[in-house]
């Protein structure tokens, strides 16, 4: 065997570098590289016709290969390499280009890099146990899928599937093919049409979802036309909208799933979708009372996120709950609830700046304090986007008061115009200094966010006053003091990108220089396969 056939092996890694390969293989760069040098100087010279272009060639490609058998990269064993590879997966909340569907991704790309990392990828299934399915779809779209779905071999899967009502070139196909491997789905993430999500579930039909943990069903509730929809006739004639169907329709699709922990239904009220009893997290929308009541009667659960209510409609009776340590809700929800081991509160609503003053504004601030007299729970972390509530100077006076010794988190709307004195009051509070520890002296962790709009701002006296607090709470000595945390996170949100690009420079950097987590805004879509879990965000 020739030293040029050694390093062919080599870089196949049908043969190891060997140690007593790297001075025989040194020593033929520099001849190589000798011979490339006197080709040069020949090509210089009144002889320059007579050089052999094929020769200089071969001598260079014979150069890269000797290289790159030395190339650090090239020892790395396969289960490294594997790590590498993983970790370069694009993430689809990040990529939205990334989908399984198209032979152009990243898994391809490195699998035509040799042949060495081609068997890797191709031979590591949790390099294809990810499947995200969203358009637009080529020609190859189907065919792609399956090569992806069988590389993944048994493992379970994390699937996303996300289809507008106009995606129909392949999309029975894509369905169909998904749905064969229902009984590896692990985490799943459906946005589409309810007509498909309806469509798919009966196709797979109850019990076949075995390993499923977490489900997320996201459905357009806008009119659909069955006619641009790929749907065989018997198919058209089967499908019940999601939300439309008989009052008393039940589905079953999770009922044999006993490891579902997580259910998040984002669908129309009514559509009658059971759960497996050891369901422990729960969020859906367009509560009514009946629905609230019947999911409260669950003892196991300890998350609960409901996204909306209907409070014309929402009557209950006095209830407690043992168990629930997380809860996001409007603050209607509140007042005939009890939950004494409650730790996180997150309270969304409606901006409701046209009615601040309103009895009903006011109401919100009372059932928050009847609820929190009532429960006797210790919060840790309480989060207002509610500005009848964050305009309330009561939050001031009695609310934070009450729970100073265990709030650790605090999230807040703020209206920086017709609030701004209580604005500048609150952070005022909030500050400390040499002789004062500031309300919530445990405070972690801090997220400010402005009304949705691109135009609003703080008004000076406003921000001086939060930023003035901000860095007051990152003074070590004030905090030696008082023995109490400085604050490491947070969160400023606002639609205005200007406004926030003069807060960075500003202030925001050089707070993230001294040590401060600045988190991104919020997103205005949940993480695929993270949904809205409480559990899971940034906070103490």
């Amino acid at each position: 065997m020739t030293s040029l056939d050694t390093v062919t092996s080599i870089l196949r890694h049908t043969r190891p570098l060997l140690s007593s390969d790297v001075p025989w293989i040194s020593s033929n760069i520099t001849d190589l590289k000798s011979q490339l040098h006197d080709l040069d100087n020949l090509a210089l010279s009144a002889a320059a016709t007579t050089v052999d272009n094929d020769s200089r060639h071969t001598i260079q490609r014979q150069l890269e290969m000797h290289k790159a058998a030395l190339a650090p990269i090239g020892r790395l064993p396969p289960d490294v390499l594997l790590e590498i590879f993983l970790f370069c997966m694009p993430d689809p909340n990040e990529d939205a280009t990334h989908t399984s569907c198209d032979a152009r991704g990243i898994r391809w790309v490195l699998s035509h890099a040799c042949s060495f990392w081609r068997h890797i990828v191709l031979t590591c299934p949790s390099m294809w146990s990810t499947v995200v399915i969203q358009p637009p779809f080529g020609k190859h779209a189907v065919s792609t899928l399956e090569r992806h779905l069988h590389l993944s071999g048994s493992l379970p899967l994390n699937v996303a599937v996300l289809l507008s009502g106009s995606d129909t070139t392949y999309d029975l196909s894509i369905r169909r093919l998904i749905s064969k491997h229902s009984r590896r789905w692990r985490f799943l993430d459906m946005r589409m049409p309810k007509i498909r999500v309806e469509t798919i579930f009966s196709e797979i039909g109850r019990g076949a979802l075995p390993l499923l943990e977490e489900v997320s069903l996201e459905c357009d509730v806008s009119p659909l036309s069955e006619s641009n929809l790929q749907l065989d006739p018997m198919q058209a004639t089967l499908v019940v909208l999601l939300g439309h169907g008989p009052k008393n329709t039940h589905r079953t699709w999770f009922l044999d799933s006993p490891f579902l922990r997580r259910v998040c239904l984002l669908v129309c009220p009514g559509s009658g979708i059971s759960m497996h009893p050891n369901v422990t997290h729960y969020s859906a929308i367009h509560f009514h009372s009946d629905g609230l009541e019947s999911i409260l009667e669950r003892d196991q659960l300890v998350e609960l996120n409901m996204i909306d209510l209907d409070p014309i409609h929402l009557s209950l009776p006095p209830i407690t709950h043992q168990n629930i340590q997380n809860l996001r809700t409007p603050a209607v929800s509140l007042e005939n609830l009890d939950m004494p081991q409650l730790l996180e509160l997150t309270i969304d609503d409606e901006d409701l700046t046209p009615m601040l003053d309103s009895p009903i504004a006011a109401a919100h601030t009372d059932y928050l304090m009847a609820f929190l007299h009532r429960s006797k729970c210790k919060l840790r972390n309480l989060h207002i986007y509610d500005l009848s509530i964050t305009t309330d100077k009561r939050l001031l006076t009695d609310v934070f008061p009450s729970l100073a010794s265990t709030i650790k988190s605090v999230g807040l709307s703020i209206h920086p115009i017709d609030a701004q004195e209580l604005v500048v009051e609150m952070f005022t509070r909030f500050t400390r200094s040499e002789t004062s520890v500031g309300l919530v002296p445990n405070l972690e962790a801090l997220d400010l966010s402005l009304p949705e709009s691109e135009t609003v701002v703080l008004t000076p006296q406003a921000r001086d006053a939060i930023f003035g607090m901000v860095n007051s709470r990152r003074n070590t000595e004030w905090a030696k003091v008082w023995k109490a945390p400085l604050l490491k996170e947070f969160r400023f949100d606002s639609d205005n990108k200007t406004y926030m690009a003069e807060l960075r420079d500003l202030c925001l950097n050089d707070l993230e220089k001294g040590g401060l987590r600045i988190l991104k805004p919020t997103r205005s879509a949940w993480l695929l396969w993270q949904g809205p879990w409480l559990d899971r965000e940034n906070w103490v």
